[in-house]
């Protein structure tokens, strides 16, 4: 398997919590060093042992204890003084760098890996940990490059496509993201975080039903965590399986209650099926939690504007304006409230606000048109119209190119333009020798 360096500018995202610290990585040097675990350890996977180790242990058993103990001040010290004396010697300068790195001093332990890396290349533990070291200090060029490397050496664990993963998926390179997760979820097709990341990159490319897939996946092999659940009923919801996006959000509430805005995303979803008592139910209770949530108000003036509620409607669509003058599908169900209230002049007023926010905002013309019709300004009324067609026919272009492009996702995975955020989670931590 062969890669190209993954290049881009360091990440802004704040760090998975699994690449942030690699709590396990000293304990197993020292294990290896003292010769524990080495039958464990893979085929030629890390520096060959020395007789310089035996003597080494002993003062590597005392760095472990004091870790155990919260002595990190000790562990440090006992660290540089093993540095000193044993310059030269591989799997030393290893486990020192694994010290280093359990104390988040990132840039020493790089710098001590690829010592050991120019001692003993071609290590798939040196490169892992060095590629996690390089990943702590932003350096993303880097660790994708070690990483790779590791990965050409020894394929199969899947903690090392993982993370090369995050490292693509933070440079935004999508294709490549979803190869390295799909690589992940083949050799660990039970870890639920992998497929929640794979689903995070399909839903960010817009790819709807595959991320949904991904997040029923992940809810299945842990049922018990709310934030899968809640990413599935989001991406069922935008794949217009309305009923299963219901059920997949009031599960995540029931594990979870305190989930944001999740009173929102199920009124959301009972309003598209056109219930809109139940929707407003919800609505009611993500205002009651947070009487400022711009989106709750909207959509109870929305509900309340299709059962008839005029007085209602006004309240909530201009508390939402109140919250954002600049909100314009409140704007536009305020106006067309207007406009079923006979009330033009000021349905005229606020849809010209809309679409001087929105100029391609479709409906918001046509409301204008029958608008300026009613009161007879006939002129007006044309402009209007012709907008409203010339936008319409750019409407049913843009809906052709994404009925051509889910086609295309079909027959094809990967394929990543630009789409929405979702929450993001921190998956499990791993090592090289842990790896699966």
């Amino acid at each position: 398997m062969t890669r190209k360096a993954m290049t881009g500018e360091a990440m802004r995202s704040p760090m998975p919590p699994c690449a942030r610290q690699v709590p396990a990585a000293l304990l197993i040097a020292i294990a290896l060093l003292a010769g524990r675990g080495i039958a464990k350890a893979q085929s030629g996977a890390g520096p060959a042992h020395s007789s310089s180790d035996d003597k080494a242990a002993p003062r590597i058993g005392d760095i472990q204890a004091a870790l155990k103990a919260g002595q990190h001040g000790d562990a440090l010290s006992a660290a540089a003084a093993l540095e000193r004396e044993y310059a030269r010697d591989p799997k030393v300068l290893f486990t020192l760098g694994a010290v280093l790195a359990e104390n988040q001093e990132y840039g020493e332990a790089a710098t001590l890996f690829t010592e050991v890396n120019r001692l003993k290349p071609h290590s798939y533990p040196v490169l892992y940990n060095l590629g996690l070291a390089d990943y702590n200090l932003k350096k993303l060029d880097e660790a994708a490059s070690a990483l790779a490397e590791a990965a050409d050496l020894n394929p199969g664990p899947a903690d090392t496509h993982f993370r090369l993963g995050l490292i693509a998926s933070e440079l935004g390179e999508r294709q490549n993201a979803v190869i390295e997760f799909k690589h992940a979820v083949e050799r660990a097709p039970d870890r639920a975080e992998y497929h929640y990341l794979l689903g995070r990159e399909y839903f960010r490319a817009g790819d709807w039903d595959r991320a949904a897939g991904e997040y029923q996946r992940a809810a299945t092999l842990d049922p018990h965590q709310a934030l899968y659940l809640l990413s599935a009923g989001d991406a069922l919801y935008r794949a217009h399986q309305l009923p299963a996006a219901t059920h997949a959000l009031e599960q995540a509430q029931a594990l979870d209650p305190q989930l944001p805005d999740i009173d929102y995303l199920i009124g959301r979803a009972y309003r598209s099926q056109g219930q809109f008592d139940q929707a407003a139910h919800y609505f009611e209770q993500q205002v009651e939690a947070n009487p400022k949530h711009e989106n709750a108000l909207a959509a109870l003036g929305y509900v309340a504007v299709e059962q008839g509620r005029y007085d209602e409607a006004e309240k909530d669509l201009r508390g939402a304006l109140a919250l954002n003058p600049d909100d314009t599908a409140a704007g536009f169900d305020l106006g067309r409230m207007y406009f079923k209230q006979h009330r033009y002049p000021d349905a005229i007023q606020v849809l010209g606000r809309v679409v001087q926010l929105d100029p391609d905002h479709t409906q918001a013309y046509y409301q204008l048109f029958l608008s300026y019709s009613r009161t007879g300004q006939q002129d007006l009324a044309a402009k209007a119209l012709a907008t409203f067609k010339d936008l319409e026919k750019l409407d049913d272009q843009v809906r052709d190119e994404q009925q051509r492009l889910s086609r295309l996702r079909g027959m094809q995975a990967g394929r990543t333009p630009e789409g929405i955020e979702t929450p993001n989670v921190g998956p499990a931590s791993g090592t090289a020798a842990t790896a699966n």
